[in-house]
């Protein structure tokens, strides 16, 4: 009896130092799998950030196919709501760009960072076409040409069509047909 009784104390004292093992492994393990766990999460954030790219990109083509179309009725606030969504989107690019950040100097790569990269690109490039192409007003360039005009810094369109018929009778002497003429 005394015998059964020292190797179940053994196996006690081997189970208490093996679950210790396994506590202590499960510690050391738990900030590695945290940080693999937010590596996770931020790549999920950054597919969601590509997806801010596409949903602007198709917010963008709608914006154009409905000028084409005439069936847009403020230009204006057509410019000022997508000029929001684009910043708005910068910001969670940047947001998200941190953290990519902080994960690659922990030792970190990230699935999809190219394509993150790009997509961050893209969305620059696309508000900086969109604000060199759309119509709208420029309240500064207005108050600028109101200034000019009341100073008397303008010219007539009669005058600016008067100026380029002459440039064009210089290029073909002899001919005054006016716009189109062969």
């Amino acid at each position: 009896m005394k015998a059964r009784s020292t190797i179940y104390r053994a196996k006690a004292r081997g189970i208490e130092d093996a679950t210790r093992d396994i506590e202590n492994a499960v510690e050391w393990w738990k900030p590695d799998h945290d940080d693999a766990m937010c590596v996770r999460e931020i790549e999920d954030l950054a597919r969601e950030c590509i997806s801010i790219r596409d949903d602007l990109q198709n917010w963008v083509e709608s914006c154009w196919s409905c000028a084409t179309h005439g069936t847009v009725a403020d230009f204006t606030s057509v410019n000022n709501e997508l000029q929001e969504a684009f910043s708005i989107g910068q910001a969670r690019f940047q947001s998200v760009r941190e953290c990519i950040d902080e994960a690659g100097r922990r030792g970190y790569q990230l699935d999809n960072t190219r394509e993150f990269n790009e997509a961050e690109k893209q969305i620059t490039k696309m508000q900086s076409e969109f604000e060199e192409k759309w119509p709208s007003l420029n309240l500064q360039v207005l108050r600028q040409s109101m200034a000019d005009y009341r100073a008397g810094r303008y010219r007539t369109a009669k005058d600016l069509f008067d100026e380029f018929q002459r440039r064009n009778s210089k290029r073909d002497p002899g001919t005054d047909r006016g716009l189109g003429s062969p």
